[in-house]
């Protein structure tokens, strides 16, 4: 194939100078097949694994094939669990083991029948080279569950071996969640949970999922070199997941192939998510684009009957089977608590809210997600990492890049359909007529050269926090939304402004506008501890202390407290954790059970409809809790807000609403726990000779094992906005390494 394709590149006859987009299509086959050679095979005994003094794993091999397998194994070395998490869903196992959470994601896997989609295509639009690297990846996972059974808990795992399909299957079931279908359906069921006839159970699975969504996201910097003091083109990631297993860890790969790379994998993708390399940087943030449709139908009395292009067609019932987990019991869903909910339509999957019936369409077609990501973990410039999402992205997640060319760039990539026009798609369309079934062929997705992008920008600054992808800039850059308006409606998020976004520009804006930044600014952005609680028109409330009834002790109290507030969630701030009791009890969660969530009564409220009393309401909860917990309104934010693992335990700053983002759960001894938001953070700045300085930190660190000393050794550097120094020197890393082996050894 390799020598197929080299000779077709050097018999085309091309324009001097002028390279063809068939010259660049041969030529990546080239690099890529070179890559991934077939029939390559595998020799555990050759895979080298050194890992640094902080247990991060750099893995050493000579074929790329090799450190596919080589990253399966420290994969499930450090979280195998994760891993396997990931792999529940393709056997109806997620709700099982992963509560209502898993529930959800079983939910989308089995009403989008993502089983199906990759049964029919995997032969059509899956490469050899991507089936190579699969398997590969599979060999890694399989011989470690061969070694370690101990460390399996679902028996299908152990029964049957990880495919590239399964691989495929996980990976696009995670692909949904990113795309935020969980979220859409959880607000589908819960909006209008006041009168729904829901169980208490399913109304908690699907009130997590959506109180994940609002406090989880991301947030992406980039300074060129023109605003950087030291000259330096620099990058900050800094994914928000959850923590533990199922977050992001730390990997570094180096094989004589060329895929050298240093970043973050998640447990399940067999690719770096994010990551650097000698010439450039990458990092994610979850998109808010328009990429999920809903559709309401018309139906007959009995419900069995829909309407479509003047005709009566059948609504099939979806034989679903849906388990979950809660309160130690396993509890058959699809037969109790949605039974007679779900359907399947012309449109797509079909759910019954109240007596109306909602049909979801989403492009999930999408098994050449991991062929990109691997492209641009491989890719060595700027154009190489572009040409990874051509023609069309896969991947449902805003890329940031920049370079050592002092390239800085923002790519929105989600999959997004060319719709008809003349409908409101960013509401619920009402769904009589076939022409609104948009096709999911390739030929009807909005292309990646159709797409968003801010390449460059003239003020030298890129930020984003899960906010409009048009005003990510210095107020200089804001990019014209009908720029996009080609198909009559604006497909990419713009209208979304959150109170992180405004708290960065509200300094990029001003105090840092049209300034130098040194790298400490530049940090400082991400590391901003402020607030914008005080400042922005929350959910469904806009703050203002004057529409208080102050006549209610506890009201008075409580806004006393925040008057003396800085809006600033440091670790020595007295006012910051009654402020943060009373955003937890406001945004719907109840804070005095850690494992409960309520009060979303309130979920669908907007701002024209603001509910002054719940307000009210949550602070007299805020002022009772204090009084009862800590016999004071004011303590110390360190003391309230820590990380802790085993016995050992450091005080975090920062709150959801901040830059600095930390999320947890505030248990009966008042103490709120971290268990997720900022987990891995990257910085990487080049200089045009490459890449000058990496630097990073992964949570409390490494290992998830509490006996392991690399489950803790990274807390301080975490609590105090510090990073370790990572290098791609094999003997330096060897020289302070805490474990050095062979796999197949």
């Amino acid at each position: 194939m390799l020598i197929f394709f080299t000779f077709i590149y050097k018999n085309i006859d091309l324009q001097k100078n002028k390279p063809t987009m068939k010259k660049k299509f041969i030529l990546a086959a080239i690099v890529f097949c070179s890559h991934f050679a077939f029939g390559q095979k595998i020799d555990p005994k050759k895979i080298e694994i050194v890992r640094d003094n902080y247990g991060v794993p750099h893995v050493y091999a000579d074929t790329n094939l090799e450190a596919a397998y080589g990253l399966a194994w420290v994969t499930c070395e450090d979280s195998f669990e994760g891993l396997e998490k990931r792999m529940a869903v393709v056997f109806n196992k997620s709700g099982k083991l992963n509560g209502g959470k898993g529930l959800m994601s079983e939910l989308i896997y089995q009403s989008f029948e993502i089983d199906k989609i990759v049964e029919a295509e995997f032969e059509t639009k899956t490469s050899p080279q991507l089936k190579a690297f699969l398997e590969a990846y599979c060999q890694g996972v399989n011989d470690f569950i061969a070694k370690y059974p101990q460390r399996v808990s679902l028996s299908e795992i152990k029964k049957n071996k990880i495919t590239p399909k399964i691989m495929l299957k996980a990976s696009i079931s995670g692909q949904a969640d990113f795309a935020y279908i969980g979220v859409d359906m959880a607000r589908l069921f819960l909006q209008d949970l006041r009168g729904a006839s829901l169980a208490p159970q399913i109304k908690t699975a699907l009130i997590k999922e959506v109180s994940d969504m609002q406090n989880t996201g991301s947030n992406a910097y980039l300074l060129s070199s023109e605003r950087s003091q030291e000259g330096l083109t620099s990058i900050i990631g800094n994914p928000h997941t959850v923590g533990g297993v199922e977050g992001p860890f730390e990997v570094q790969i180096n094989t004589k192939e060329g895929w050298n790379i240093h970043g973050a994998a998640l447990p399940g993708l067999p690719v770096l998510a994010f990551g650097t390399t000698q010439n450039l940087a990458f990092t994610r943030t979850s998109p808010l684009d328009d990429k999920v449709d809903l559709y309401q139908l018309t139906t007959n009395e009995k419900g069995t009957e829909y309407l479509l292009d003047g005709k009566w067609l059948p609504l099939k019932k979806n034989n679903l089977k849906l388990f979950v987990k809660m309160y130690g019991l396993v509890i058959p869903v699809h037969s109790t608590l949605l039974k007679n909910r779900m359907y399947q339509s012309a449109f797509g999957p079909v759910f019954k809210v109240e007596d109306k019936y909602y049909a979801m369409r989403v492009n999930l077609h999408s098994l050449s997600m991991i062929e990109q990501l691997l492209k641009q973990n491989l890719a060595q410039n700027f154009e190489e990492f572009q040409d990874a999402f051509r023609p069309n992205p896969q991947i449902a997640l805003n890329t940031f890049y920049a370079d050592k060319e002092n390239n800085i760039a923002r790519f929105s990539t989600s999959r997004i359909p060319k719709r008809p026009a003349g409908y409101s798609w960013d509401g619920i369309v009402p769904a009589d007529k076939s022409e609104l079934i948009w096709s999911m062929d390739e030929n009807n997705m909005i292309s990646f050269d159709e797409g968003f992008k801010a390449i460059n920008p003239s003020q030298g600054i890129i930020f984003d926090a899960n906010s409009s992808a048009f005003s990510g800039y210095a107020k200089e850059d804001v990019i014209d939304i009908h720029k996009y308006d080609y198909l009559g409606y604006i497909p990419f998020a713009y209208h979304v402004h959150g109170p992180r976004e405004e708290g960065i520009r509200e300094r990029v804006d001003g105090e840092f506008h049209g300034k130098k930044l040194s790298t400490q600014d530049f940090l400082s952005l991400k590391f901003d501890t402020k607030s914008q609680f005080k400042n922005f028109s929350t959910f469904a409330f806009p703050f203002d202390l004057n529409l208080l009834d102050t006549s209610i002790p506890e009201v008075k109290e409580g806004v006393e407290i925040l008057k003396k507030w800085d809006s600033h969630f440091d670790k020595d701030s007295k006012q910051a954790t009654f402020a943060e009791i009373l955003i937890e009890n406001y945004y719907h969660v109840d804070m005095f059970n850690a494992k409960k969530y309520m009060g979303y009564q309130n979920c669908m409220t907007t701002a024209t409809d603001p509910d002054i009393t719940y307000f009210q309401d949550a602070m007299i909860k805020a002022v009772k809790f204090m009084k009862k917990t800590y016999g004071t309104l004011e303590v110390p934010f360190g003391e309230f807000q820590i990380m802790k693992v085993g016995d050992k335990v450091v005080p975090l700053d920062g709150n959801k609403l901040g830059s600095r983002n930390i999320l947890g759960l505030i248990g009966k001894d008042g103490k709120k726990v971290y268990n997720g938001g900022d987990t891995y953070v990257f910085i990487a700045s080049f200089d045009k000779n490459g890449l000058v300085k990496l630097q990073t930190v992964n949570g409390a660190g490494q290992s998830h094992d509490p006996n392991n000393p690399h489950s803790k050794d990274q807390m301080e550097l975490f609590s105090n906005h510090q990073f370790k120094t990572i290098s791609f020197d094999k003997q330096e890393v060897l020289k302070t390494a805490s474990a050095h082996y062979w796999l197949g050894k």
